[in-house]
């Protein structure tokens, strides 16, 4: 089977969830005997990372590197960005090599879609991810209300005309079938997975006298920061410690008490376990989400888990690994915390260990591969069958 995977950039000179899964994405198929032609685009100073990527990704590998497009100043900017992106990896592959199937993240296949509906282009079947689908989701202020009703019906032109669409189970696909109407029989369900690196590294333990409470990833208003502040101020947490880890702007950081830790970015992976390691509860009170890298990392290392039932964080999390919580509900969240805080010793290692044990059974990228080269498989035999009965 020959893939052509489109994305909006690899790690790590464009970070972000989508491109992480796209990186482990293409590594594992590859390991498993898919030929990939990797679509992919990086700042136009950064010309020469196809060189430095190929070191690192195996021989069935082709990459295809793009200039990122030029930022835009106005609203709507990133779907007229992601058109041009998209317009782009089209022109390049009607050159060639043709694919089996065609995986496009999140807008990338709107070019695609396009030349198939109204140009009457012929194309393998398009597998759409748009990975979280935040923008169905409630939004937590004025603005991000706007901003997502501006993405909606660009994100609702490649999930109604792409031959499938990728869900990574619970609520989202209960988004995909109440609130968008797309069939069933056009949703894949894959999970998210966690990468070797955390799964494998040696994992370390700190001693405490207290709890060790974390909140871990970038500032987005939908993360719920401004929430767990809230709740933190009026000490939820008591005695115990709590650690705001990941590039949070000063402006939200004085929002929290005085004894919060603060480590900032933390760019090195092995600093980055090493602190996940200390952790005892990672907290997630997001209005939004998909299916949350953050949580995976922190239970592949051994922590339970406070978080929001948004998205597929309950395929996750429940009271045998932790706690979900309903979202944008403060008091929920101060009195999670506070039952966490008072649990014995033996309940919270059990928590612990059962969030690791979760992540090796079902959500590693050892797992999801084989899973992910079965169903595309399947994608292209429903092809191929129905272009027989077409021509019959």
């Amino acid at each position: 089977m020959r893939l052509s995977l489109l994305t909006t950039g690899l790690p790590p000179h464009v970070m972000g969830g989508m491109e992480t899964h796209s990186l482990n994405m293409t590594i594992q198929l590859a390991r498993l005997g898919v030929d990939l032609d990797v679509y992919h685009a990086t700042p136009s100073q950064k010309s020469g990372v196809n060189d430095q990527l190929a070191q690192q990704l195996p021989s069935n590998v082709s990459l295809l590197r793009f200039d990122t497009p030029r930022q835009r100043r106005y609203p709507g900017h990133y779907v007229s960005e992601a058109r041009e992106l998209s317009s782009a990896f089209l022109k390049s592959y009607l050159q060639g090599p043709m694919a089996d199937v065609i995986y496009a993240k999140g807008l990338m296949a709107t070019s695609f879609i396009t030349a198939r509906r109204k140009q009457g282009k012929s194309l393998p079947p398009i597998v759409t991810n748009v990975h979280g689908y935040e923008s169905f989701q409630p939004a937590a202020t004025v603005i991000e209300a706007l901003k997502s009703s501006i993405l909606r019906p660009a994100f609702r032109y490649v999930i109604n005309h792409s031959d499938f669409v990728v869900s990574y189970g619970g609520r989202i696909t209960e988004l995909l079938q109440e609130q968008l109407h797309v069939n069933p029989s056009r949703i894949i369900e894959l999970p998210g997975a966690v990468d070797d690196e955390f799964v494998d590294a040696p994992l370390s333990s700190t001693s405490s006298q207290t709890r060790r409470f974390a909140f871990v990833g970038r500032y987005e208003r939908r993360k719920g920061l401004e929430e767990l502040a809230q709740v933190l101020r009026e000490d939820a947490a008591g005695s115990h410690e709590f650690h705001l880890i990941g590039p949070i702007p000063n402006p939200i950081v004085t929002q929290f008490p005085d004894t919060v830790t603060f480590h900032g970015r933390v760019s090195d992976r092995t600093e980055l376990i090493g602190l996940l390691d200390s952790i005892d509860v990672l907290v997630c009170p997001s209005w939004s989400e998909g299916m949350p890298n953050v949580i995976m990392e922190a239970m592949t290392r051994r922590s339970a888990v406070i978080a929001t039932d948004v998205g597929a964080t309950r395929l996750l999390v429940n009271d045998d690994n932790g706690r979900l919580i309903p979202p944008r509900k403060p008091d929920a969240l101060a009195d999670t915390i506070c039952e966490l805080a008072k649990v014995s010793d033996e309940e919270l290692s059990e928590m612990k260990e059962e969030s690791r044990r979760r992540i090796i059974d079902r959500f590693t990228w050892s797992a999801l591969g084989p899973q992910s080269v079965e169903i595309l498989n399947a994608v292209v035999e429903h092809e191929g069958s129905r272009s027989q009965t077409t021509a019959a």
